[in-house]
C-alpha cells in the first residue's frame, strides 16, 4: 500500500489562506493619512476637535461605530458633556457626566466600536467650555 502525500507547496498555500481569513483586524487610513488596525470594517471618521454647542446638536449625521471619544474642559470650573445616537428614541451613552475645570475625559470603546446608530449627537452644559473629537469607523 502506497501513501500518497500533498506537496509542501500546496501545504503551504492552504495554511497561508487560512492564516488571512482568520485574521478580523482591517487596516484603515483616514482622511489624514493616518492608518489604524481596526476589527470594524468601513471607512475611518475623525470629527476633529469640536466646541461643543449647549444644546444636543447632531455631530455625526450617519450610524458609526464609535471607538474613541475625547473631551476637554477648557473652563475655569467643571461643567458637563451628554452624548447620544441620533435614533428618534434616543440612547444616551453619556449623560451629564462631569469634567473637571480644565479637566479631560476620555471613553475607549476598543477596536470593535459601539454602534451609535444614525449617528452622534452631543452637548454641553455651556456653549465653549467643552471641546470633543470623536474617533470610529462608518460602515
Amino acid at each position: 500500500m502506497r501513501i500518497k502525500f500533498l506537496p509542501p507547496l500546496f501545504i503551504g498555500v492552504i495554511i497561508g489562506a487560512l492564516i488571512l481569513w482568520a485574521q478580523s483586524p482591517v487596516k484603515i487610513t483616514d482622511g489624514n493619512s493616518v492608518e489604524r488596525v481596526t476589527a470594524a470594517a468601513g471607512a475611518a471618521y475623525n470629527s476633529g476637535m469640536t466646541t461643543l454647542p449647549g444644546t444636543l446638536t447632531v455631530a455625526v449625521d450617519a450610524t458609526i461605530w464609535t471607538q474613541f471619544l475625547y473631551c476637554g474642559n477648557i473652563d475655569t470650573i467643571a461643567r458637563t458633556v451628554t452624548v447620544t445616537d441620533n435614533q428618534s428614541t434616543p440612547k444616551v451613552y453619556l449623560n451629564a457626566v462631569s469634567i473637571s475645570a480644565n479637566g479631560v475625559l476620555t471613553a475607549n470603546f476598543g477596536s470593535t466600536g459601539v454602534p451609535f446608530a444614525n449617528g452622534v449627537k452631543w452637548q454641553a452644559s455651556t456653549t465653549n467650555a467643552i471641546n470633543c473629537v470623536i474617533i470610529g469607523v462608518k460602515p
